[in-house]
């Protein structure tokens, strides 16, 4: 198989470039380099079924050749981060939408598969206790709902193609994917708490601490999308792709600081001084994952305190993240 992975040299990406390569697949991967890092992916250099390509897909000049010669299309290339998106909106707007467009587009006219990488942001603040694929999208007036705005109009985008030219396709909406390679500069909880407590400075939590999350192993993600990839039969479905296991952020918190034995304090930031006084944060946001399950993939997600370990040993190595 020849996979083209847009965004392959972030986070999640790069752990994709990885199972596709240690199966031999031909890689190829297009990446700004804006969140992502060269240092995740440069240990395939010199594989000659792996090429890299410097570019925002949003004016790589090889584009549409990429897209008529691979057999997959994997859609990640995008701007991430409640934090990243609060300070960089219209970067955020145009390469969430007008990436996304232009990639689906190509693979419409190249009748090629398309997995495309949404968000739990999509269902905004909704109160919903396990979000199902169909429950109502609730947002508010906050900009940091944006991304759940964007990564909308390509989900409805996609639907589009589909129903009118047969674009085969599937959605992943991701639920606070974390492991080795995330980085917290962006906004993400759990490796910005675990420096902090590798530094013993004082850990920062939003509010009162008390919402409530789920966390999930981004190799768990991994095999889910291989499998969905694998199985032609899979065909314009929209997948949750998370954790049913729940804990608050003051508990993901103490747990932190007990693995690293961390002589770090906690700090209570109000999250509307942090961004906004706009800004809404939710209470609740853990997935109904029955359609997930149901594709019959032995699926039992690593549990908080080996991801913590994980990441942990991960942000020990002697290496510049």
């Amino acid at each position: 198989m020849k996979v083209l992975i847009t965004g392959g040299a972030g986070f999640i990406g790069s752990h994709l470039v990885d199972a596709f390569m240690a199966r031999n697949d031909q890689v190829i991967v297009i990446d700004n380099l804006s969140t992502g890092s060269r240092q995740n992916i440069n240990h395939h250099d010199g594989n000659a079924s792996f090429h890299f390509i410097w570019s925002d897909i949003t004016n790589c000049p090889d584009l549409h050749e990429l897209c008529r010669d691979c057999d997959l299309i994997i859609h990640l290339a995008s701007s991430v981060g409640v934090k990243y998106i609060m300070e960089n909106p219209l970067n955020s707007l145009e390469s969430n939408v007008l990436g996304s467009i232009q990639i689906m587009k190509l693979a419409a006219a190249y009748k090629k598969r398309i997995i495309f990488f949404s968000t739990s942001e999509i269902y905004g603040k909704s109160n919903a206790t396990h979000l199902r694929e169909d429950d109502d999208r609730i947002l508010g007036p906050s900009f940091r709902w944006s991304y759940s705005a964007c990564k909308a109009v390509g989900e409805y985008y996609l639907y589009a193609l589909g129903k009118e030219e047969g674009l085969h396709y599937n959605i992943c909406r991701c639920f606070n994917i974390v492991g080795p390679r995330q980085v917290g500069n962006y906004g993400m909880v759990l490796p910005r708490l675990v420096q902090q407590a590798l530094n013993n400075e004082a850990m920062t939590i939003y509010d009162d601490g008390t919402q409530i999350r789920t966390f999930t192993y981004v190799l768990d993600v991994v095999k889910m999308i291989m499998h969905i990839a694998d199985h032609q039969e899979i065909n314009q479905q929209t997948f949750n792709i998370g954790s049913e296991n729940v804990i608050s952020i003051i508990e993901l918190a103490h747990k932190i600081k007990a693995h690293t034995n961390s002589s770090s304090s906690f700090v209570f930031l109000p999250s509307k001084e942090v961004y906004d006084e706009a800004f809404e944060d939710i209470q609740v946001r853990v997935p109904n994952i029955d359609k997930l399950t149901a594709l019959g993939v032995l699926y039992e997600p690593m549990d908080i305190d080996r991801i913590i370990a994980n990441v942990v040993d991960y942000y020990k190595t002697p290496i510049v993240h």
